[in-house]
């Protein structure tokens, strides 16, 4: 008995245990490359509308209660807490707001990008705000009916964790001479990750995390969005109403 408590100790460990992922929200710029349309851009931390409400790790025992299949912890703010992980992107608007500004950088529309920390110019020439709404991630724990033999299903590999995100923001473009919006749109995302083993939970992917890859995916793809709106506003300034 004590050999197979050693053995199950050492298969569950390394999936439980993820110190080499990135917990972080950046991301690889992909988006195309324009050619400057303005000068200097000054990217703005996002503000935090989200409401302060934490789930609790208590409800991970209810599992403990036989027939339960499986428990969902949600959370509003999964970078201070989470079940299974400690995220590093913390606050979020702020690792937010670097990661869309990164992305704007390697487009090439601006002469210069400033980030959150960045000493700026004086008077830059634009301003990118933001403003979080919503972040909802609710981590769904399978249990099979019993805590007590759950850990074969995951030594087995069976499904662990599943994932779903709701995430609401806001981006604007504005004129740092008048402070007039020239192009804004807000973003409404509801995207899930399902059915993840022990040992996918350790791989995680491509190097993140699974719920920093949700976040990282979502926000590589709203940069190319922003790109784009931004540059038409630039080049005939009016308001995206989308």
């Amino acid at each position: 008995m004590r050999a197979l408590l050693f053995l199950v100790i050492f298969l569950l460990l390394p999936g439980c245990s993820s110190p080499m992922l990135d917990y972080s929200v950046s991301f690889a710029p992909a988006g195309p490359v324009y050619a400057p349309a303005a000068g200097s851009l000054a990217v703005e931390p996002f503000q935090d509308r989200r409401l302060l409400a934490r789930a609790s790790a208590n409800r991970q025992w209810l599992g403990l209660v036989p027939g339960v299949l499986w428990v969902d912890i949600p959370t509003e703010v999964p970078e201070l807490y989470t079940v299974y992980s400690s995220f590093t992107s913390r606050p979020l608007p702020r690792a937010m707001a670097t990661a869309v500004g990164r992305g704007l950088a390697a487009s090439r529309l601006f002469s210069r990008v400033m980030l959150p920390g960045d000493p700026a110019p004086a008077r830059p020439e634009y301003l990118l705000t933001g403003a979080l709404e919503r972040t909802r991630l609710t981590e769904r724990c399978y249990y099979y009916g019993s805590f007590m033999y759950a850990w074969i299903t995951r030594v087995l590999g069976l499904p662990y964790v599943s994932f779903e995100l709701e995430m609401v923001y806001d981006v604007r473009l504005v004129r740092a001479a008048d402070g007039r919006v020239l192009w804004q749109r807000r973003f409404r995302h509801r995207i899930a990750d399902r059915y993840h083993s022990v040992y996918e939970l350790g791989r995680g992917r491509n190097g993140k995390h699974l719920v920093a890859a949700m976040f990282s995916r979502l926000l590589a793809a709203d940069t190319n969005t922003i790109a784009a709106g931004v540059r038409a506003a630039l080049e005939e300034p009016r308001m995206d109403t989308d």
